[in-house]
């Protein structure tokens, strides 16, 4: 009798322990399949139906996601997935020939095309328009933003096609589980914070201290972000714990 009442108290303590992992793993996150990820390319393009997908999974400022190359007979299309929810991050594709026509479009016409096939004027932002040339053709490369995307458009200026169309999000978030505590902002007022102490700026002048990169990346097994800053010649490199927003290494140097 005592033999089958431990016996009872080890299962139920088995079953107890078995109910109390499975939620955790189940929470765990995990990336989507390739496989998943060429059905939400073929939907969103689906002249890539039955076409070869190259995918590759890649990581860069604390985002994961696929990169995805694909093409038809007439473009070249790259992608930009989000690897846990399958968000569209960036999308650019290119047409693979060029061809030159005989007439010359104005700013204001090409502009014009822009506006009726990809984005509405009154939804353009920091409009940007420049002279272009793409295997000697002339072009005009457009640049403007949306509330959410990026664009940068190259258009025939003697035929107006759009020969390349690129547009990226214009806030990528991190989405790689991490102990990470601290956000990227806090990161970059910690290193600058320092970077000010060290040359002895005031705060009017360190209000022209410029980020040349700011990057969440994985360090012998714990997160940390990648600063660097710039002041005039001097230049500072900083990596802070992103756990704990110690300083785990900083220099500066006199760009020459």
């Amino acid at each position: 009798m005592k033999k089958m009442k431990r016996l009872f108290i080890i299962l139920c303590a088995t079953l107890l322990t078995f109910t109390t992992i499975i939620p955790s793993n189940a929470a765990t996150k995990k990336v989507i399949s390739k496989t998943k990820v060429r059905s939400i390319i073929r939907k969103n393009t689906p002249s890539l139906k039955g076409k070869t997908l190259q995918i590759e999974l890649d990581t860069d400022d604390g985002v994961r996601y696929y990169d995805v190359a694909g093409k038809t007979s007439s473009k070249k299309y790259e992608f930009e997935v989000d690897a846990y929810n399958g968000k569209i991050l960036a999308r650019e594709w290119k047409a693979r020939k060029i061809k030159k026509g005989k007439k010359k479009l104005s700013k204001t016409q090409a502009r014009k095309i822009i506006d009726k096939k990809v984005v509405a004027r009154k939804s353009q932002k920091n409009y940007k328009i420049k002279t272009d040339y793409e295997n000697g053709i002339f072009c005009y490369e457009i640049e403007f933003n949306t509330s959410t995307r990026k664009y940068d458009i190259i258009i025939n200026a003697t035929t107006g096609t759009i020969y390349e169309q690129d547009w990226e999000l214009r806030t990528k978030k991190a989405n790689i589980p991490t102990s990470a505590k601290i956000s990227k902002n806090e990161a970059i007022r910690i290193a600058k914070n320092k970077f000010q102490s060290k040359l002895g700026l005031t705060s009017k002048q360190a209000e022209k201290i410029r980020i040349a990169k700011s990057k969440l990346e994985k360090d012998d097994g714990r997160y940390v972000y990648d600063i660097e800053l710039r002041y005039g010649s001097y230049e500072c490199e900083a990596e802070i714990d992103a756990n704990s927003g110690k300083i785990l290494d900083f220099e500066i140097d006199i760009d020459d």
